[in-house]
C-alpha cells in the first residue's frame, strides 16, 4: 500500500497527466468540427447520398446546410442541394476537393466505408498530403499503435479555411482506423484504461 506522501504525488501526476491530454485534444480539435458520423446520415436518401455529409463535406458545411440537408426527403432534392452547395462555393475549391477525394477513395477505403469518410481520408482531403508521416512507438504495452501525421508549421489553410493541426494520430478501432485522442473521455480510451487498471492494480489512484 502506497504511503500518504507517495499516493499524493501519483494523483498530481494523474491529474497533470489528463489535463495536457484534454489541451492536446482541444488544439487538434480546432482544426476540425467535432461531429458524430451518425448524425449526418440522412435515411430517407439512397445510398448515393445518404452518407454525403460524413467525412470532409460535412466539415465544409456549415451548421444551417447540414441541418436543411438532413431534412430532405428524396434523391432529386439531395442531386439539386448538392448542386446548389457546390455553387456557393470556388471552382478551384471543388475541382481541389473532388482530386483528393478519388485519392482517399484509392489509399484509405476500409471495412466497405469510403476512402474520404474515413478519419485519414478527411484529414488527407481537407490539409493534403502531411509533411511526414510514420508510425509512434506506443507508451504503455496496452496503447494501441499509433499512426502519426506531421503538418508543417506555416501549413495553409485547408479547404475548410482552418489551418490543419501540427500533428493528427490515428489508431486502429475494429475494423478502421479513427482519429485517436489523449481525451480521457475517449469511450475508446477509458475502455484502454480500464483493461490496464484490471491487469495492473498498482496504477490505482485511489490505493
Amino acid at each position: 500500500m502506497l504511503r500518504r506522501p507517495a499516493a499524493l504525488v501519483l494523483v498530481l501526476v494523474l491529474a497533470l497527466a489528463l489535463v495536457l491530454g484534454a489541451a492536446q485534444a482541444a488544439m487538434a480539435a480546432d482544426s476540425l468540427e467535432r461531429l458524430d458520423p451518425d448524425d449526418l446520415i440522412n435515411p430517407f436518401l439512397g445510398p448515393a447520398f445518404t452518407r454525403w455529409l460524413v467525412g470532409p463535406v460535412g466539415q465544409l458545411a456549415d451548421e444551417e446546410e447540414r441541418t436543411l440537408f438532413l431534412l430532405l426527403e428524396s434523391n432529386e432534392e439531395a442531386e439539386a442541394f448538392v448542386e446548389q452547395f457546390w455553387s456557393r462555393r470556388e471552382d478551384a475549391l471543388k475541382r481541389q476537393f473532388e482530386s483528393r477525394a478519388a485519392e482517399a477513395d484509392k489509399r484509405y477505403s476500409e471495412s466497405g466505408l469510403l476512402g474520404r469518410r474515413t478519419d485519414r481520408g478527411m484529414v488527407h482531403v481537407l490539409f493534403g498530403e502531411p509533411e511526414k508521416t510514420e508510425w509512434e512507438e506506443h507508451r504503455n504495452v496496452d496503447d494501441p499503435d499509433v499512426e502519426l501525421w506531421t503538418y508543417p508549421k506555416g501549413a495553409a489553410r485547408g479547404l475548410n479555411g482552418r489551418k490543419p493541426s501540427r500533428r493528427y494520430r490515428f489508431a486502429r478501432d475494429g475494423d478502421v482506423m479513427r482519429l485517436f485522442s489523449n481525451d480521457p473521455n475517449d469511450p475508446a480510451n477509458r475502455r484502454r484504461q480500464m483493461i490496464r487498471r484490471i491487469r495492473d492494480p498498482s496504477r490505482r489512484p485511489w490505493r
